[in-house]
């Protein structure tokens, strides 16, 4: 009994620790985001080389955090495995259908506004969110 307790909380400090890992990678790209853009318009408008700079940087830490993300999933038990499977599908597909749906209606000018990207990353998260809170309740 004592080796089985020993493995769970050898297993929850792992994911704890892939949890803060994400969480760090999660907000480092959340910042070095708000650098890339709010520093082209602000602080170096005029300076091609520094906006390129920062926006690779951004892209480096992205693949960070995409890599953060999949450690973290795989230190997951494979219920949780599941609930973010079922959840990163059925928001990629969404994403996918709306994506392209808004825009054909802003090509076509259905639309009275032009689609910016923001829209379907917001989207994405919802939908990401719903999904693994409607996942988590089904398998409990």
């Amino acid at each position: 009994m004592n080796e089985l307790s020993s493995e769970a909380g050898h297993f929850e400090k792992g994911v704890a620790q892939s949890t803060r890992q994400l969480a760090i990678w999660t907000g480092a790209w959340l910042v070095s985001l708000a650098i890339a853009t709010f520093g082209s318009i602000l602080v170096w408008d005029s300076s091609l080389t520094l906006k390129i700079v920062s926006i690779l940087i951004n892209f480096v830490i992205g693949i960070g955090t995409i890599r953060a993300n999949i450690r973290h999933i795989q230190s997951l038990d494979e219920m949780m495995q599941r609930v973010h499977l079922e959840a990163l599908g059925m928001a990629t597909g969404i994403a996918i259908v709306a994506g392209i749906s808004l825009s054909v209606l802003s090509t076509s000018q259905v639309l009275p506004f032009k689609v910016d990207i923001s829209i379907l990353v917001m989207l994405l998260g919802l939908v990401y969110g719903i999904g693994t809170a409607v996942g988590m309740r089904r398998y409990k």
